[in-house]
């Protein structure tokens, strides 16, 4: 459910980039976590674990896999820079973030 939320700015930011002039080439990239959501997203076939899933968030496939205005691509959850902004990380892994979102510290 996130990621729909995410690519419908994603859709709406480029139309804004359009409508000022500046083309977007090629597919916008949505990093994400979740294998099983990006599965979910990829796989046109319903199942019963997944039928409890609205219908508009089957849209994201229309726009990721059918047409590619959006490609999905892993990352991994060590890797998220944003986690340091919305969890609460053990010291290493909150000094490993910080660093890297700010481009200050000592690592």
């Amino acid at each position: 459910m996130a990621a729909f939320g995410a690519i419908q700015e994603l859709i709406w930011t480029k139309g804004v980039m359009d409508e000022l002039g500046f083309e977007v080439v090629g597919p916008m990239i949505l990093h994400m976590d979740s294998k099983s959501a990006m599965a979910l997203a990829k796989n046109p076939t319903h199942h019963k674990r997944s039928k409890h899933i609205d219908i508009k968030y089957h849209w994201l496939r229309e726009h990721t896999y059918e047409n590619g205005t959006v490609d999905l691509e892993h990352c991994a959850t060590g890797d998220m820079v944003a986690d340091v902004m919305t969890k609460a990380l053990d010291g290493p892994l909150h000094e490993k973030h910080a660093v890297n979102a700010t481009g200050f510290g000592n690592a």
